[in-house]
Parts: structure tokens; C-alpha cells; sequence
């Protein structure tokens, strides 16, 4: 509401739809009608189902959505797992009798792109000459 308490007054309706203003239209002249320019039965029957059909594409979409955020946060607990049972991996690997473990956790880490995996950062490349 404005400061005076009126409201703004509004200017002319416009048609919330065209298809239905012209089906109207059509069903009001009689020139028109003669003329079936329009099968304004199937008209008000597309215009009807609109919103029918805007609520069917919402709820997909947040279906669509939902099944996103469901297979990411499986793929994210998987991984996490995964990384932890690398990190035991890494430790019991320094055992001597679990060689054969030191080899497994090598291959992991190159197939994660881990280069050094003491400190995290990437060694850096000898220059080609």
C-alpha cells in the first residue's frame, strides 16, 4: 500500500494468455465461426491443460534435482571412504612385511594424480632441454 492508503490504480487487464483471448475472440464472431479458423474446443482444452503441465515440468525437475543430490552424496560417501582406507593403506604400507600393500597404494595415488603425497603439493617438473 502507498503512504495516502490508496491503492495504485491498475490500467486495462491484459489477457493472461493469447491462445485464450483468441479463442474467445473466435467463439464471439460469428464471421469467424462460419469461417473455422479456429477449433476453439481444443483451444480451451490446451489452455486448460497449461498449468497442468507447468506443475508435471516443476515436479520433475525437482525430481530431477533430488536424484542429482542423491548421486553425488553417495559418490561423495564412497570416496570418502575410499580415501580413508587409502590412508591406512599408506600407513600400514610402511610396514615392512606389507610390501606387497606399498605397491597398491602407489598404483591409487597415480591413478589419482598424487605425486607426493607427504606434503600435498606437486613436485615440480625438470625443465626439457
Amino acid at each position: 500500500m502507498r503512504e495516502s492508503g490508496k491503492r495504485k490504480k491498475k490500467g486495462p487487464r491484459r489477457p493472461l494468455n493469447p491462445l485464450a483471448d483468441a479463442e474467445r475472440e473466435t467463439d464471439a464472431s460469428p464471421v469467424l465461426q462460419d469461417l473455422k479458423t479456429m477449433n476453439t474446443d481444443r483451444a480451451r482444452e490446451v489452455v486448460g491443460s497449461m498449468d497442468d503441465y507447468r506443475l508435471i515440468a516443476e515436479r520433475l525437475e525437482k525430481l530431477l534435482a533430488d536424484v542429482k543430490y542423491t548421486a553425488e552424496a553417495r559418490w561423495a560417501e564412497v570416496a570418502a571412504e575410499a580415501m580413508h582406507s587409502l590412508r591406512i593403506a599408506s600407513a600400514c604400507a610402511r610396514d615392512p612385511n606389507d610390501s606387497d600393500l606399498a605397491a597398491h597404494v602407489a598404483t591409487v595415488r597415480r591413478h589419482l594424480g598424487r605425486r607426493n603425497a607427504a606434503t600435498g603439493k606437486r613436485k615440480k617438473e625438470p625443465k626439457p632441454k
